[in-house]
């Protein structure tokens, strides 16, 4: 495995982890309630997407476990639901 897929794989577990520790004492309601809890998580999406991104061929056939075109498909729509919602605001507080 080249090393820049290591390091790329290494990212996505950062993310995924600091994801799930910043769920864990959460209920639904509160994360719902919580938007910068859910700016959080958009952005471990965008960081995992993108480090999946980065992972060659080879590597990704290596483990089909991982639904990586998912992965990757998960944070081009993650980015386009941020950048909504950040234009949804600043139209909101031009007044």
């Amino acid at each position: 495995m080249p090393h820049d897929a290591v390091a790329a794989m290494l990212d996505m577990l950062v993310a995924a982890r600091r994801a799930v520790n910043r769920l864990a004492t959460a209920t639904e309601e509160e994360f719902l309630t919580d938007e910068d809890a859910q700016w959080f998580m958009l952005g471990q999406i965008v960081i995992i997407g993108e480090a999946a991104n980065r992972v060659d061929v080879q590597t990704r056939t290596a483990y089909p476990q991982i639904a990586w075109s998912a992965t990757i498909s998960m944070r081009n729509r993650s980015a386009w639901l941020r950048f909504n919602r950040l234009a949804h605001r600043v139209h909101n507080r031009k007044t």
